[in-house]
């Protein structure tokens, strides 16, 4: 099926979708002005490190093919460890990337 309401860039090559929600209260506020799902990429590019510099994020999309519409600049971000990524496409669930939030199967 077609997936002409995605932006370019965001469906993965297998053609799944991250889905992340944010634990700070600001980014909540800011998405619930929205009417619509708003649609991010991470701060880095897949299989590359994290970025916590908004500096160097912008250096790394600058020649890249899509590229971000905007980029919320909140200084230097603290090291944390990465986003939970679970994969819910099959009949059990698959572990990805075992981050802060910690699940056991």
């Amino acid at each position: 099926a077609k997936n002409d309401f995605l932006v370019a860039g965001v469906v993965s090559q297998e053609k799944t979708l991250a889905v992340r929600v944010t634990r700070f209260a600001w980014l909540q506020k800011l998405f619930a002005q929205f009417c619509h799902p708003l649609v991010s990429t991470s701060a880095n590019l897949s299989g590359s490190s994290e970025v916590y510099d908004p500096e160097h994020l912008i250096k790394i999309f600058a020649n890249q093919k899509h590229t971000p519409d905007a980029i919320v600049v909140a200084g230097v971000l603290p090291i944390v460890p990465p986003s939970t990524l679970v994969d819910t496409t099959g009949p059990e669930l698959k572990i990805l990337r075992q981050g802060e939030v910690i699940i056991e199967i």
